[in-house]
């Protein structure tokens, strides 16, 4: 939409797409360390066994709180990236897109922290405002790339790509992320165990359902209905039912899974 493809600094060619992209990256990683500060004293399994097991430094204890939060991070962040290439061989168009960042990007983060036995339902809620963190860059990285575009309109913003003037789409849904983020801030510590992700996860199908009215870059399947509105459907149906499960059984089910494994008792030979 701005018609600003590149930028160059000396010989080095960088992509603007590319650049926001990377940069979701790192708001996610910023946001988590500000989340993981409040944790400092109360380590997971990977810094609290190194910490613990000898007298360091401050320096060398902030070091390890970073090298473990930039290793959740891209637990968190890349296998989400890898899910939006699924998504878009998997849908009529192709193209890119973050649902499989905004719906299963979780998951490898919940399979890291089960391996791990790090409360995985207390340590996603602890990351999910992270999600729509990444999604402001990753919708200024739509805006710059040109994709994701809106419909034609008498008024909004020029494309440069199309010549004409389109619904700023990408805009409004970097405005929807930064309300869905400061929402899950302030409701944070009110919410049940297990139950932040759920509820992005609804926030962000039911908006996206909405702004999806608003979007010219998906052909419509059934009446103004594309592909995307039902995988919207589904995702608030599945956050609604995770949330309210989370709700009842959040604390619970996060002491299950995050419980020690017991190893097998070996008997005696017989002298």
């Amino acid at each position: 939409m701005l018609g600003i493809k590149f930028f160059e600094i000396g010989a080095l060619h960088i992509e603007f797409y590319t650049f926001f992209n990377v940069l979701g990256f790192f708001a996610l990683l910023a946001y988590n360390l500000t989340q993981k500060k409040e944790k400092l004293l109360n380590m997971s399994f990977i810094s609290g066994r190194i910490l613990e097991s000898r007298s360091n430094s401050q320096g060398f204890i902030w070091l390890i709180f970073f090298l473990e939060t930039f290793a959740l991070s891209a637990v968190q962040f890349f296998p989400g990236v890898a899910f939006n290439k699924l998504f878009g061989i998997l849908t009529t168009d192709g193209a890119d897109n973050y649902f499989g960042f905004a719906y299963f990007g979780a998951i490898p983060l919940f399979l890291f922290c089960l391996i791990f036995r790090i409360r995985p339902l207390k340590q996603i809620d602890l990351y999910t405002p992270g999600y729509p963190a990444s999604l402001i860059l990753f919708k200024l990285a739509c805006a710059f790339g040109g994709c994701c575009y809106g419909k034609e309109a008498e008024h909004g913003l020029l494309s440069m790509d199309r010549a004409r003037v389109e619904v700023p789409i990408q805009f409004i849904e970097m405005g929807v992320a930064i309300l869905i983020l400061v929402l899950l801030i302030v409701v944070r510590k009110k919410i049940k165990t297990g139950g932040m992700f759920p509820l992005y996860l609804t926030l962000y199908s039911a908006t996206r359902f909405v702004t999806e009215f608003w979007r010219d870059d998906f052909p419509a399947i059934a009446g103004r209905l594309t592909e995307y509105h039902f995988m919207c459907l589904i995702g608030v149906v599945i956050g609604v039912v995770l949330f309210v499960l989370m709700w009842f059984k959040g604390d619970k089910l996060d002491d299950f899974l995050s419980r020690p494994i017991k190893k097998k008792e070996t008997l005696p030979e017989n002298s």
